[in-house]
């Protein structure tokens, strides 16, 4: 049961990870007409959905769930 867990819950954490690094890379792709970085498109709410995808799954949410499926918490 735990290797399924396993099996089910890193593709789900690669994905939101992918998902997080992608909405940087487009971030940083917003251009005015003279090709500088467009600031104002940066704002709190993508930082945080940013950060939420890109690093909250592969540093928190994975090892401490495997962490605990692994002990026998189910709930």
């Amino acid at each position: 049961m735990v290797f399924f867990f396993m099996f089910s819950t890193f593709p789900q954490a690669a994905r939101h990870t992918a998902m997080g690094k992608s909405l940087e890379l487009q971030t940083n792709a917003l251009r005015t007409e003279e090709g500088k970085v467009d600031v104002d498109q940066f704002t709190m709410k993508r930082y945080n959905e940013i950060v939420k995808c890109k690093m909250s799954y592969a540093t928190f949410y994975l090892p401490v769930a495997v962490g605990m499926r692994m002990a026998g918490v189910t709930r």
